[in-house]
């Protein structure tokens, strides 16, 4: 079975930067979440999709979908996605929090 972690908190997303480093994308993700400041970084990111038709970007809250023991290629080691809205969507192989 695989693991699924969940970040239950609505995320209020007021800044993404979306940069390349030797080939790899890399997304950061900032925003605020219970009136704190929340950031991700998602390493090697792959199959990015955003529904960026909303004036505001709010996440219901992210899935990480851990495939390490499905021997998928380690950049799609985790699959992340919003819980409810399908705001966002995307692979990658690291994920940092802060």
């Amino acid at each position: 079975m695989k693991k699924c972690e969940v970040f239950d908190k609505k995320i209020l997303v007021t800044d993404m930067l979306i940069k390349y480093d030797d080939d790899k994308m890399n997304i950061v993700l900032c925003g605020r979440s219970e009136n704190k400041n929340v950031c991700f970084t998602f390493e090697n990111a792959s199959s990015l999709r955003l529904d960026l038709m909303r004036s505001v970007m709010l996440i219901d809250g992210l899935s990480v979908i851990d495939h390490k023991n499905d021997t998928w290629e380690n950049a799609m080691r985790y699959h992340v996605c919003d819980l409810e809205n399908e705001v966002i969507s995307l692979f990658c192989e690291k994920i940092k929090y802060d």
